[in-house]
């Protein structure tokens, strides 16, 4: 699950992930882009606490690379 969080707005979405790699949906408000803004994302995972300690600390470190790749991205 993907969280976007900015001032006066927050949206959600689901993804599946494959392949070491998870794809959100484009983000809008009410069909229209969204302001220019400070926005921040989270990354969630509802199973998480149900997975043995191994995966979990797997699943960190893939998170923390792409959202490493993501904020790059904007240099």
């Amino acid at each position: 699950m993907f969280t976007l969080r900015g001032k006066k707005y927050t949206v959600q979405c689901k993804s599946v992930a494959g392949n070491g790699i998870s794809t959100s949906e484009w983000f809008s408000d009410k069909g229209n882009p969204i302001k220019n803004g400070f926005y921040t994302i989270g990354v969630s995972c509802s199973i998480y606490n149900v997975l043995p300690e191994k995966k979990r600390k797997y699943l960190v470190n893939e998170i923390e690379i792409y959202m490493d790749n993501m904020l790059n991205l904007n240099q």
